[in-house]
């Protein structure tokens, strides 16, 4: 299954197949993969700045200010995801160390009172056989 979804200035392409993949289809070349995921931010796509260029009457610099404009939205967009991906990470390591801080104290526990009761269990016996 081949399919690449353009969405403003970002281009997704997921490939997914046992068998070599064309050359043209998601940049691969030629290589034996299952699954393929590329997403490229398009940067040609001066057709767009050049009709906002004629609608708006803009000057050249006014036009690669907009497209920097633009650059920098999507950088901070992918900035933000990244700040939300490392902090669920952080959250994540912060519960498995605090899981692993308590986790011996319980087998410790769970250890000594086996081996009160156990003991218990054993003296009762011997007192009731009057071995003891």
């Amino acid at each position: 299954m081949d399919m690449c979804i353009h969405t403003l200035k970002i281009k997704k392409c997921m490939c997914i197949d046992s068998k070599y993949f064309p050359t043209n289809m998601c940049g691969l070349q030629n290589k034996k993969m299952r699954f393929g995921l590329r997403t490229s931010i398009e940067e040609d796509d001066e057709e767009v700045y050049q009709q906002e260029k004629i609608d708006h009457h803009m000057g050249q610099m006014e036009v690669a200010i907009m497209h920097m404009q633009d650059e920098m939205a999507i950088i901070l967009g992918e900035a933000d995801f990244m700040k939300d991906k490392d902090s669920k990470y952080h959250q994540d390591a912060e519960m498995m160390s605090e899981a692993t801080i308590w986790w011996p104290v319980v087998q410790v526990a769970v250890l000594l009172l086996t081996g009160f009761t156990w003991a218990a269990h054993m003296g009762n016996f011997f007192r009731r056989k009057h071995l003891i």
